[in-house]
């Protein structure tokens, strides 16, 4: 049955119909993808700087308050007098320190600051104003924060796991006039940390989970009853909600509550937080979408104790999957109504509206960023649309030496050193327009006129389309850049002479057969071995026999041409390869001048020594066409060379490879002989 033309056309037109909706779905789950990763990393990435942010700066308020109302000399008084007391005294001595500093503790009770105790030297605790009625104890065995203040006497700082609680310690020593008293600690428990995160990054709920194995190799049996399983992960623990103390608890929703249990049959949450990995994920619950960041914590050694979880309630997740859903549906309907061409267009005009959004997006995350900016240890520079400096970091300026006044509104070229080819910069601003995007190495000059190589990285940053600012930034690789090269010449020169090793020898070689045989042009080996050199190394010592190679190495550089090829094959054995030879009758001439050269006395650490050389020699392409042969029969007539009395040069002939082979073979017979105990000596009577 013959198809019409018209149904033949309608059928095509169906299927590449079907086949552009099938491609364009597919692409469109990949960009759905790659945007709710996206959105993933920009959760965590927001929840590690507040994070971070936060400690620091708890950190530096928390020190300033110890250096000027704790590090008072009444204080410091009743803290020594403390040291020899005996209970009694101690009972006045503790009296009198409560009520000097109940107003400071009253202070820090309000900012979130809820433990504030003293410790003496010897492992007792001399003050808690928390629990003024419990004093005395050892803590060095149980805490390691105190025992390190004290022990080291140096400031300790960080998150670390309590018998009943746990939080972030700062603990500072104590001294009076190089003495050393105790130490004092203030803690921070971890509401306060989520009210603070809960600022810069606004509302949304925490949990705090604890390393199962890290809890049990801190707290004993009898204290691990204030925590218990987390509903997350049964690899990790909780404070116990029923004896925790209300500032250690975080706030739960119900909604929260039953997301932890989604999260626990969550297979990449399971798999990434044992590895104890900084992720984050979205999840649902109803018709709520939640952004849940999950933060590795470390201890006080740096090793990941804890997890910090942020569930954050986000209409991201839904408009992305909103803008799938509508976007598969307005491909579909365009494909079909305006056919591939259309298309084609309409996935540019989806493309260019996507890049709009992020740089948008990145823009406004700028703000949150400036922080990370100013405390880059990479140098970062940014420029207008007219490639004018705009702003620069504290790094930028300890790298080049130039202030903020000094570059602001100047061109980068100010930098610029004259070593960069001019082809390194087009190609830059050629990859920025077509990429918005270049990396690579230039060289530029500091203030003070010193030459340096950086790696950059510039970013073109836009608006609407447009290109709005540059961003680069920066280092210093001249270490980097020096090592390399070390590298590179150890690969290919020998350490002692720095002639060419074995490796570049065979290298160099090849390429110069290979020119020579496109230029019909000869090139002669030259193998060369010092005689009696192992006498005057075993004699004199390796010193002097290190020397004396150098020494050879600096006269055959003095007798060969630049083009030639000078290299120490190991031991007192060097080649020489006389490239870009027209006639043969320029090889004697060359060949003998090196002889006389290395033939002459060495004047080594007051030794005058003698040290001549065994020469052969062989000649591409009379006796071989490639690297191996030739020097394997330039290696023949050396050993000729020395039959001959040493001191001599001979040159490459067949007959010396049949005498070779044939004292190869009586060398063989001999070993075979000495194994086989086949040696007998005749008897005579």
């Amino acid at each position: 049955m013959q198809i019409s033309p018209l149904r033949h056309i309608r059928l095509h037109t169906a299927l590449a119909t079907l086949v552009a909706i099938v491609l364009v779905g597919l692409f469109l789950f990949k960009q759905h993808n790659i945007q709710t990763q996206l959105l993933g990393e920009q959760q965590e990435i927001a929840l590690d700087t507040a994070y971070r942010a936060i400690l620091e700066t708890t950190r530096r308020d928390i020190e300033s308050r110890f250096r000027f109302q704790v590090m008072r000399p009444d204080v410091l008084e009743l803290v020594a007098d403390a040291r020899y007391a005996n209970e009694t005294e101690l009972s006045v001595l503790r009296d009198k320190l409560y009520r000097l500093l109940e107003p400071v503790y009253q202070e820090m009770e309000a900012i979130g600051l809820l433990q504030f105790q003293f410790h003496l030297p010897d492992d007792r605790v001399l003050l808690r104003f928390h629990l003024p009625q419990r004093s005395g104890d050892a803590l060095f065995s149980l805490r390691p924060s105190i025992r390190i203040a004290n022990t080291e006497q140096r400031p300790v700082h960080g998150l670390e796991i309590g018998r009943t609680a746990s939080g972030f310690r700062y603990v500072f020593p104590l001294h009076r006039d190089n003495e050393h008293l105790g130490s004092v600690e203030l803690s921070m428990p971890f509401n306060h940390l989520q009210a603070q995160m809960n600022r810069l990054l606004g509302n949304g709920e925490f949990a705090l989970l604890f390393d199962q194995e890290q809890v049990f190799s801190t707290v004993d049996a009898i204290n691990r009853m204030y925590y218990s399983e987390s509903i997350i992960h049964p690899g990790f623990l909780v404070e116990n909600p029923a004896l925790a103390t209300e500032h250690q608890l975080f706030s739960q929703s119900e909604s929260v509550s039953r997301l932890k249990r989604q999260l626990r049959e969550n297979n990449k949450v399971q798999r990434l937080m044992s590895r104890h990995k900084a992720f984050a994920i979205s999840t649902q619950d109803g018709d709520q979408y939640y952004m849940v960041s999950f933060l590795p914590v470390p201890d006080l050694t740096g090793e990941t104790v804890a997890y910090v979880i942020r569930f954050k309630p986000s209409d991201a997740p839904a408009r992305l999957f909103n803008a799938l859903v509508s976007n598969l549906t307005l491909a579909a309907a365009l494909i079909l109504l305006l056919g591939t061409l259309y298309f084609y267009n309409l996935r540019q005009r989806m493309q260019l509206h996507e890049d709009i959004r992020r740089r948008q997006a990145t823009e406004s995350e700028l703000s949150l960023y400036a922080n990370i900016f100013k405390n880059s240890g990479d140098a970062i520079m940014v420029t207008d649309q007219e490639n004018r400096i705009t702003a620069i970091n504290p790094a930028f300026s300890h790298l080049t030496g130039y202030t903020e006044q000094e570059v602001m509104g100047q061109n980068p070229r100010l930098l610029a050193s004259g070593h960069t080819p001019i082809e390194t910069y087009k190609a830059m601003w050629e990859a920025l327009r077509a990429h918005d995007f270049w990396q690579g190495e230039l060289w530029d000059r500091c203030k003070d006129g010193s030459l340096y190589p950086k790696w950059v990285t510039i970013s073109a940053m836009r608006t609407q389309g447009e290109v709005s600012h540059y961003i680069a930034s920066f280092t210093n690789i001249s270490d980097r850049k020096a090592a390399e090269e070390k590298i590179e010449r150890l690969a290919h020169h020998d350490a002692l002479t720095g002639l060419l090793n074995r490796y570049s020898l065979e290298l160099r070689l090849v390429q110069s057969i290979l020119s020579a045989q496109r230029e019909q042009l000869l090139v002669a080996v030259v193998f060369i071995d010092l005689d009696r050199f192992k006498t005057i190394n075993d004699s004199l010592g390796h010193q002097v026999g290190d020397k004396l190679l150098i020494e050879v190495a600096n006269r055959l550089k003095q007798r060969t041409r630049d083009s030639d090829i000078v290299s120490r094959q190991g031991g007192d054995e060097f080649v020489v390869a006389l490239t870009g030879l027209r006639n043969t009758n320029d090889v004697p001439h060359l060949i003998n001048a090196i002889l006389l050269a290395l033939s002459q006395p060495y004047a080594i650490d007051q030794h005058s020594l003698s040290c001549t050389p065994s020469i052969g020699v062989s000649m591409f392409p009379a006796d071989g066409i490639d690297m191996e042969t030739l020097l394997k029969n330039a290696d023949t007539a050396m050993y000729h060379a020395k039959e001959k009395g040493r001191n001599n040069v001979q040159y490459f002939t067949a007959t010396m490879t049949q005498s070779a082979s044939e004292r190869l073979a009586i060398e063989q017979d001999l070993r075979h002989a000495i194994q086989n105990d086949e040696f007998e000596l005749p008897e005579f009577r």
